[in-house]
């Protein structure tokens, strides 16, 4: 018969728990003493009737959890009676990374650059000191747009609905939204972002009809889908 160390195991238990709350602690001492109770019972019973400990069982917790090994009964997997063995999802710390960095991954595509979506109708990034144009799409399926951008166009002082660029198709957001921007320092635009996802100048909200010195992007997000 194996033996078993319960004072260690006992001692590394209270270790573990002596630095949590007096009602917690409580609660965690009449859990132990009332299955510390149950596990002496059943050992005397089963010595009682000369019986001996089954072989292959877990021995600790790393043998409940470890679904790695060769199934069988009293053994992870845990045999649900009918000669099957599921096995049983464990979430690891690095599961838990891996979930941590993908949101806080900030995916940004620059609008202009090589594989992302092109400006339209002559608009550019303002430059220098302000922002450029991109967005990003975050695993909840929230856009967010952020940037600053200019048209040199003269022509198109008092124009509207004219596109700046165009959204791919996993970031429309199913139905048309309006939004305000801050322009040409007093004034405030209008930008719609169509339901197919093409984000335009709608024409002046406030101020004169002027020339496109630079329109705010930072106001536009939205959620994905209809």
């Amino acid at each position: 018969m194996s033996s078993y160390n319960w004072e260690t195991e006992a001692q590394q238990a209270y270790d573990a728990i002596e630095a949590l709350d007096e009602k917690t602690c409580d609660n965690v001492f009449r859990l132990v003493q009332k299955y510390t109770w149950m596990a002496v019972a059943s050992a005397a019973a089963a010595v009682a009737i000369g019986a001996e400990p089954g072989a292959g069982g877990p021995t600790s917790l790393t043998d409940l959890t470890d679904v790695t090994g060769t199934p069988g009964i009293g053994k992870a997997p845990v045999d649900d009676g009918s000669g099957v063995y599921p096995l049983t999802k464990v979430t690891t710390t690095e599961d838990l990374d891996d979930v941590l960095a993908s949101v806080a991954a900030v995916d940004w595509h620059t609008v202009g650059q090589p594989g992302e979506p092109a400006f339209m109708s002559g608009w550019r990034n303002t430059g220098d000191p302000w922002g450029n144009c991109r967005y990003r799409l975050t695993l909840n399926n929230i856009v967010h747009l952020e940037g600053t951008v200019s048209n040199d166009d003269a022509s198109l002082a008092g124009a509207t609905w004219v596109p700046i660029f165009q959204f791919p198709p996993d970031c429309n957001p199913g139905a048309s939204l309006r939004f305000t921007g801050v322009a040409n320092d007093k004034a405030l635009a209008m930008l719609i972002v169509w339901s197919d996802g093409t984000l335009v100048f709608g024409g002046w909200i406030t101020g004169p009809q002027q020339q496109i010195d630079y329109v705010s992007l930072a106001q536009v997000s939205f959620s994905v889908g209809a």
